[in-house]
């Protein structure tokens, strides 16, 4: 952590945001690139379900990470660069296909989430409360085309929502009942966690294989990852910096009008 902390503090010094950002543009695309090289030199296994996914020398969802990176940052220098808007809105488009070709869903709803915020930052409380009536009306007659189109509607939506993958949504892909195998076995380290990475020992790591047939040493979710090492404590620090990083991030977007900060 304290090699990390050194690490963002000296970069901070020597980059401004929106060099920043850039550096992890470039970073992705060259991630990506390589791990599609890859596929294509090696050829696409397919996943469980008989389809295709994108994936490379990654997983499909670390993949698509780096698309996620790249759609934010072509956002945001979308909205300042205008001399090169063209090509922020092909990297946007392109880094939307490659979430799309991972099927990866979280990175997809994780995306829409992220896009939405970033075109939220810098409006004016009339503009933002004109967005937010205009989302509404297109829920709204959203659910009124898909009542019309009946079962029919609800089939293709679902399918659509699913990005066509067969596993059971209800429990998010196995991780409910992870989750509640995890959480239980941390009841004990409540406060200060089991530290870091002494939780995924064998012992654990058979037992949720032997519940759920699945080797597995991540919480699949970074606030659960967060608690089990570190406790409600570690928990507690991580949400008061991200608040506050957030609330300086959005400040100071609508002040200087850099797109890093967005």
């Amino acid at each position: 952590v304290g090699v990390y902390a050194f690490l963002a503090y000296s970069w901070s010094i020597r980059f401004s945001v929106d060099e920043f950002c850039k550096i992890l543009l470039v970073a992705s695309i060259l991630s990506i690139a390589l791990s599609v090289a890859f596929e294509i030199l090696v050829g696409a296994p397919l996943s469980d379900d008989n389809k295709y996914r994108l994936s490379g020398s990654l997983h499909s969802n670390i993949l698509a990470r780096f698309a996620m990176l790249i759609a934010f940052v072509a956002a945001s220098f979308w909205r300042i660069d205008k001399d090169n808007r063209r090509l922020w809105i092909f990297g946007l488009i392109a880094a939307l296909i490659v979430i799309q070709l991972t099927r990866s869903r979280t990175g997809m709803a994780a995306a829409m989430a992220g896009l939405v915020a970033i075109y939220l930052v810098g409006q004016d409380v009339r503009r933002f409360s004109l967005s937010v009536l205009l989302g509404i009306c297109l829920g709204g007659c959203g659910l009124l085309l898909l009542g019309i189109a009946g079962e029919t509607g609800f089939s293709a939506i679902g399918s659509a929502a699913t990005m066509g993958r067969g596993e059971d949504v209800t429990s998010l892909t196995g991780r409910l009942p992870l989750w509640e195998i995890i959480l239980d076995r941390a009841k004990s380290s409540f406060w200060t966690g089991a530290g870091y990475g002494a939780f995924w020992n064998n012992d654990i790591i058979l037992t949720i294989f032997e519940k759920r047939g699945w080797y597995v040493a991540h919480a699949h979710n970074s606030y659960i990852e967060v608690y089990i090492n570190t406790g409600i404590v570690g928990v507690s620090i991580l949400c008061c910096l991200g608040s506050l990083a957030l609330f300086r991030s959005v400040t100071l977007a609508n002040r200087t009008g850099q797109a890093g900060y967005t």
